[in-house]
């Protein structure tokens, strides 16, 4: 994603309460790396988590893959700080969907002068692209009910181009 587009996406969410769907996760020991903050890697874990979480308790079972991700660091996260993910749905189309994330620090924890929602802190925004997906792996439109999950956490007006 071009720059212009994470700092719109940085600029709409910043209070997670802008997101139609959060997700509330617990930061673990191990997700901690020598530098003493979470690892980079573990965001990605947070992002695909949350997206799943909606999906399932959506009873979504169509296969899809990730065609595309992102992540914006703007603040690190340390084990044992709860986390709070927020994301929605920015585009859907035929057979894929973009989600935009933020990933937000617990209030307690939040760091002095960082983009804050209710006291917490936005630690990272990033984008996820699924693509809905047939038996041999090749793009397949999405079914109505994994539509109709997606639409109840749309973001946007609603007009794909």
């Amino acid at each position: 994603m071009p720059l212009a587009g994470i700092t719109a996406v940085r600029r709409l969410c910043t209070a997670a309460r802008q997101y139609p769907h959060t997700v509330q996760l617990q930061t673990r020991w191990n997700d901690n790396d020598a530098f003493g903050h979470v690892n980079n890697v573990f965001y990605y874990a947070f992002m695909d988590d949350a997206v799943n979480a909606h999906l399932i308790a959506s009873g979504v079972q169509q296969t899809r893959f990730v065609a595309e991700s992102s992540c914006r660091y703007l603040a690190p996260l340390q084990y044992p700080q709860p986390v709070e993910v927020g994301m929605g749905v920015t585009r859907l189309g035929r057979s894929s969907v973009s989600y935009a994330i933020g990933i937000y620090s617990h209030p307690a924890n939040a760091i002095a002068g960082g983009p804050t929602s209710g006291g917490r802190e936005l630690c990272a925004t990033g984008t996820f692209v699924h693509v809905y997906v047939d038996g041999a792996g090749r793009p397949t439109p999405m079914a109505e009910c994994t539509r109709a999950a997606l639409e109840a956490i749309r973001m946007d007006d609603g007009s794909d181009a």
